[in-house]
């Protein structure tokens, strides 16, 4: 393929993800800290482990990391930061779900 052609489809691609994912972020802490949570605790502890994925790619490197960091026990690192996980996992695909029957009933 073109070199020109992939670097045109990047930059298509890169600009809407990254800026999608920086205004999914400050939103997030945004809400977390409005309803009184603290911005560092929402956006460590809420936003960053929805947005890192499911448990194996997100939670689990994440609180380990954090363990490590913070010096506390990875079992409570990973209790903390897996109810966020699980709630976004349920409402990807209670949305996308939503989406399918709103698609279906669009085109029939």
């Amino acid at each position: 393929m073109d070199r020109r052609v992939l670097i045109k489809g990047f930059l298509k691609i890169f600009v809407p993800l990254a800026s999608g994912s920086v205004a999914a972020a400050t939103v997030g802490t945004l809400v977390g800290a409005a309803l009184g949570m603290g911005a560092r605790q929402t956006f460590f502890f809420t936003v960053v482990p929805i947005m890192a994925g499911g448990v194996g790619e997100g939670a689990i490197p994440l609180s380990t990391g954090y363990a490590q960091i913070l010096h506390q026990p990875q079992g409570d690192m990973f209790a903390q930061v897996l109810p966020p996980v699980m709630l976004g996992s349920l409402m990807a695909i209670l949305l996308a779900g939503f989406l399918t029957i709103l698609a279906r009933g669009i085109h029939t």
